[in-house]
């Protein structure tokens, strides 16, 4: 697989997702299925070729690769997210509000050992 066969099976399975969602939603019947984007998600050759050239210097070809590896990338993120399901995503959210609490209350030690003269490095961490 070459990293322009990469590219053109990524952007044929989006534009097929799409479509068939399209139709779906103006036709009813059964809605397409994330497999088929997601399989078109390679980029092993892409980024090989933005690792090979990223000491020749600067090109439209190496900018190119690059984005398109970040839109794949984003694409995934975004049909993950979107394919979670709500007990998924509130368990998400219980834990990310745990840690922030954890994060606050951790500042919070660090700001009054530094006002009480403890030393640092600078660092919260």
């Amino acid at each position: 697989m070459s990293e322009i066969t990469e590219i053109t099976d990524f952007v044929d399975a989006v534009k097929a997702f799409v479509t068939a969602e399209g139709a779906y939603v103006l036709a009813g019947g059964t809605p397409p299925t994330l497999a088929g984007v997601l399989a078109g998600l390679e980029y092993t050759e892409l980024l090989t070729f933005v690792v090979d050239q990223a000491g020749e210097g600067s090109g439209f070809q190496v900018g190119v690769a690059q984005d398109a590896i970040n839109s794949k990338a984003a694409l995934e993120r975004e049909l993950e997210m979107a394919s979670q399901t709500k007990g998924l995503l509130y368990s998400a959210f219980v834990s990310n509000m745990q840690d922030e609490a954890t994060f606050y209350a951790q500042s919070g030690d660090f700001y009054v050992g530094v006002i009480k003269g403890n030393t640092t490095n600078g660092s919260q961490c």
